[in-house]
């Protein structure tokens, strides 16, 4: 286990394999000689599922508290700053997994190929708002090639002439080939 000091964080440190720690006593202004572990704590938002820790630090004489993502510091403890746009990526597709060889920062759209590879997309099927299969989607392609009118499609699927229209030009469901 290797240990790097949190940027711009004092008293805290972060290990390669994803954990936090910190030498400051509970409830104290200042620093002890100790290190421990702090408890990683599971964002359980919709759609989030990543580990944080709460920091705090003094800045200018004011006190602040703020909870920071466990990937995005050993990120940057060990690989460097945040590059502007980029993600912190989970190679594995498993966001508690936050070991320094599982990550990497990766632009947006990396980040969203990772998750589509790992199955972990809201896209098809899997989108809570959707109305069509992906047999369905295909049979409505292969209709309207065949001469089929998009609004005969759409009324024989029961949706908008516009969702037909966005399955022909690509502008949804596009991955499904």
């Amino acid at each position: 286990m290797h240990l790097r000091d949190v940027v711009d964080w004092p008293g805290y440190r972060v290990s390669d394999d994803g954990r936090v720690w910190s030498c400051w006593g509970r409830g104290r202004h200042a620093p002890t000689d100790t290190w421990r572990p702090l408890k990683l704590i599971l964002d359980r938002r919709e759609n989030y599922g990543y580990f944080y820790v709460n920091l705090c630090r003094t800045v200018n004489g004011v006190r602040e508290r703020k909870h920071r993502f466990t990937h995005a510091l050993v990120l940057e403890a060990f690989v460097g700053p945040r590059p502007k746009g980029f993600d912190g990526c989970h190679g594995n597709g498993v966001r508690t997994d936050n070991r320094l060889a599982n990550l990497r920062w990766g632009t947006r759209k990396e980040n969203q190929e990772d998750m589509v590879r790992h199955g972990k997309s809201a896209r098809g099927t899997k989108q809570h708002m959707n109305k069509l299969s992906e047999k369905e989607v295909r049979v409505i392609r292969r209709l309207v090639k065949q001469g089929v009118s998009q609004r005969t499609a759409a009324k024989r699927y029961g949706v908008h002439f516009g969702t037909v229209s966005d399955i022909i030009t690509g502008k949804n469901w596009a991955w499904l080939s």
